[in-house]
């Protein structure tokens, strides 16, 4: 992203529009059920199709029931997305986004090295298993916990400590913060949550929506900037999987 601008992007949702449009497009089960990822992911594709921003991460409004902002980082700026959404989305999904009140704001081109900062952080710790992997198929993708409790137990060394889930995470977390020295971390809160997502399948046959299981892991804290390039690719990319579903948006803190 060297020479391009990042924007941040506010854009409040009408919880009960959202929902409509859900049930219209059958996710109904991704709000019941899941955590209202693939909802928002459906939506952002709906109005602005490949210019869709990622990573977002959702936040209900204060005060304001059933009103939820997306925040999201994007390299378009707001008026591109919205000029493109008046002339392409669906009335029900323009109409879920309350455009009076959205707002962007540019990212600065480089920060300070040294500069301290906080941050917070939503992640899905999970890895891709490598090939020649025993027992799973080689690709498929595993708890990072889950994954590390393998490796433990195929070693067979009582001389090893057994992994422990929230550190196995902390580590997984710090692997992937790029271009900082992490001054402090701590867990927020983890959770497991129902992930919608649509199933593989051949050219113009229909894409069944299943759903599984995976860790949802809350990080805050504090780092001090060592490389501002390294730091502000991580914000444009995000960090870990699933940046199109509400993770990996590294949100920055005083």
């Amino acid at each position: 992203m060297t020479g391009q601008p990042l924007y941040m992007l506010q854009l409040p949702l009408d919880g009960r529009r959202v929902t409509a449009f859900a049930l219209a497009h059958g996710l109904g089960g991704d709000i019941s059920d899941g955590d209202g990822g693939y909802v928002a992911h459906a939506l952002l594709s709906a109005l602005f199709g490949s210019q869709a921003p990622k990573p977002f991460v959702l936040q209900p409004r204060p005060h304001h029931p059933g009103a939820v902002d997306l925040l999201a980082y994007s390299t378009v700026p707001l008026a591109s997305l919205q000029a493109a959404a008046a002339l392409t989305a669906q009335p029900l999904a323009h109409a879920a986004v309350d455009w009076t009140g959205a707002a962007e704001k540019t990212m600065p081109a480089s920060l300070p090295e040294g500069l301290v900062l906080g941050f917070q952080v939503r992640v899905c710790p999970t890895m891709r298993l490598a090939r020649g992997a025993q027992e799973k198929n080689p690709g498929a993708e595993l708890d990072a916990f889950l994954a590390a409790l393998d490796q433990w137990k195929a070693k067979g060394s009582p001389e090893i400590a057994e992994p422990v889930r929230e550190t196995v995470y902390q580590q997984w977390v710090t692997n992937r913060l790029n271009g900082v020295e992490l001054l402090e971390l701590r867990l927020e809160g983890l959770r497991h949550v129902s992930l919608s997502r649509r199933a593989a399948a051949p050219v113009g046959a229909s894409r069944p929506l299943r759903s599984f299981r995976k860790p949802d892991a809350l990080y805050a804290g504090r780092f001090r900037v060592t490389n501002s390039q390294q730091l502000l690719e991580s914000l444009a990319h995000g960090i870990g999987r699933h940046r199109a579903f509400g993770f990996g948006m590294l949100l920055l803190r005083p």
